[in-house]
């Protein structure tokens, strides 16, 4: 017998290898939900929902999840570019009652459907308000006719007086 087409099997045994966890949908039983989201037209994230745990899963979730892609993905872009805090999230195509259902913390994001594609901008706060911050009184008024009164309060019909304001 010839033992050179014999083979000796190290007996030692291997450690496991530590891949990253891949999540893969199945088309016939699905188990994933797949976000796809577009940031100032230069940055697509796509984000993987377990249907399992979507109804545990939050708009505040999804939005902070998104801002921290958005914030890496900034990072690693040469020049110093300002960091995401918050965003806001509009639908595509657009839907009124799903944007507004973003906008709501504490609502579960089992409302969005499998490749929902949704556009994230950042909130800003506004410098300069667009209103003058004054005072207003009675005084600005021209009282019509007093409407009810009560133990904290009394309303009126009034007509706001307009003043030329000259520079």
């Amino acid at each position: 017998m010839n033992n050179s087409n014999v083979s000796t099997v190290d007996s030692k045994p291997t450690e496991p290898r530590c891949q990253p966890k891949t999540l893969y949908r199945n088309p016939v039983t699905p188990e994933f939900k797949n976000i796809n989201v577009i940031f100032e037209q230069s940055i697509q994230i796509s984000i993987t929902i377990p249907i399992k745990e979507e109804h545990k899963l939050t708009c505040a979730w999804l939005r902070q999840e998104i801002a921290d892609r958005v914030n890496e993905d900034l990072q690693m872009r040469p020049g110093k570019k300002p960091l995401c805090s918050e965003l806001t999230l509009q639908a595509m195509p657009q839907n009124l009652l799903l944007d507004y259902w973003l906008s709501l913390p504490n609502k579960t994001v089992s409302v969005l459907e499998d490749d929902q594609t949704l556009y994230a901008k950042p909130v800003q706060a506004s410098k300069q308000s667009p209103v003058k911050s004054t005072n207003v009184s009675l005084q600005n008024f021209d009282i019509l006719s007093k409407i009810g009164w009560g133990g904290f309060s009394t309303v009126y019909l009034g007509k706001f007086k307009r003043f030329l304001e000259i520079d």
